[in-house]
């Protein structure tokens, strides 16, 4: 008997309609693809009602689905957060000495052109800063307006329980808030933060161009006590900025591994937005250019902190050429090179300077790779590379 029935199921003797199968198709799809509530005879004459309960669906699943994605970036970033905070009230926050030390900075201590340099780059930021928050603040006012009055016409239309409305208004309300906190973040913290790198990069660009202004010049050429003056002296700024830098690293790091998997996700999301598109507007151009607006920043932020191991590069091998010089010298003028100190400062410059090759002074992208000038190109590169490959294999299907 079991076996019979089964053999029924599977092979079943009465036969079923083509027109049932088709209604089961369109219910199917309504649910699971259009996310509308309509007939077919709504469409035929044209007449699909714009009613809560033909948006029902759309409404609830689009949220609960933008949300779950929402939910998944906002991971990435409270992860960083977490870190921060746990370092904080464990005391192992090491970017605090930084902000007390600087905070009690003497600004004459820089070059004028220093000085206007960072003022003009605090300026600018300011600047930008104030009118990418008050052009995105808009958009979410007008964006929060566009949704929020079609739910309250359902509520007027007793489409909509109270209930219902307080909940989508609470939810819209706080995704709308958290989105202006993210831009807070990218655009108001940010700004602070390449203060920070342009100050220690300038920091940097002196110490090296005092540097090859002494060389150039021979000012400790003849002199001993001069020479072992100056190299204790910037011996000893390098190594404090080199400190400094690492500290700052151990932080910021994480700040661009995940400004850079948002925008390698942005670019993968705007490729197949793009792939879907019949015809180009100016709505979904300003959308492929939202979904572009990550790459842009995060090679914005890579070019801000590229330089850094080209001047250490250019201060090691200004000190591999003075290193040089001084041994020619050492071979042709025995009398003048004679001290025993002289020799043990130039084995200990020689050691300083080969360490000083190696150093990674710069900012990382979390432990993926080193930013450097060369890696800035390679990236900017491989980010096309990626989207026509992407492109190629899933959306030319």
């Amino acid at each position: 008997m079991i076996i019979q029935r089964m053999r029924q199921y599977i092979y079943p003797t009465n036969l079923i309609r083509i027109g049932d199968v088709v209604q089961d198709f369109f219910e199917c799809f309504k649910y699971y693809v259009f996310r509308l509530e309509y007939s077919l005879d709504d469409y035929q004459n044209r007449q699909i009602p714009w009613t809560y309960h033909t948006f029902r669906r759309a409404i609830w699943l689009t949220l609960s689905f933008w949300i779950n994605i929402l939910i998944h970036v906002y991971t990435i970033l409270e992860y960083l957060w977490f870190n921060l905070f746990r370092e904080i009230l464990t005391y192992k926050f090491k970017v605090n000495q930084l902000i007390v030390k600087y905070s009690h900075v003497d600004d004459d201590h820089l070059e004028p052109e220093y000085r206007r340099h960072i003022s003009c780059f605090i300026h600018f930021g300011n600047l930008a800063s104030n009118v990418m928050n008050f052009f995105i603040f808009i958009a979410l006012i007008i964006f929060y307006l566009l949704t929020i009055y079609p739910v309250l016409l359902f509520y007027r239309n007793d489409e909509l329980s109270l209930l219902v409305l307080i909940i989508f208004i609470l939810i819209i309300t706080n995704s709308l808030y958290r989105i202006e906190y993210m831009v807070g973040q990218l655009f108001v913290a940010m700004k602070y933060l390449l203060f920070i790198i342009e100050f220690f990069k300038l920091q940097l660009k002196r110490m090296v161009t005092n540097l090859q202004l002494t060389i150039k010049f021979g000012k400790f050429s003849q002199s001993h006590i001069n020479m072992r003056m100056f190299w204790t002296r910037f011996l000893k700024e390098y190594v404090q900025l080199y400190y400094e830098m690492a500290m700052l690293n151990q932080t910021i790091s994480g700040i661009y591994f995940d400004i850079e998997a948002i925008s390698k996700s942005a670019i993968i999301c705007g490729s197949l937005f793009y792939s879907k598109q019949i015809q180009m507007n100016v709505y979904n151009t300003i959308i492929v250019i939202f979904f572009l607006s990550p790459f842009i920043y995060a090679n914005g932020l890579y070019t801000r902190v590229a330089q850094f191991p080209l001047f250490n590069q250019i201060a090691s091998r200004l000190t591999i050429q003075w290193l040089a010089r001084l041994q020619y010298q050492k071979f042709y003028k025995h009398s003048i090179y004679r001290s025993r100190s002289l020799i043990h400062d130039a084995i200990k410059l020689n050691l300083f300077t080969q360490t000083m090759s190696d150093n990674r002074f710069g900012i990382s992208c979390g432990q993926v790779f080193f930013i450097t000038k060369f890696k800035f190109v390679e990236l900017f590169l491989m980010n096309f590379v990626l989207i026509l490959m992407f492109y190629k294999k899933f959306c030319l299907l």
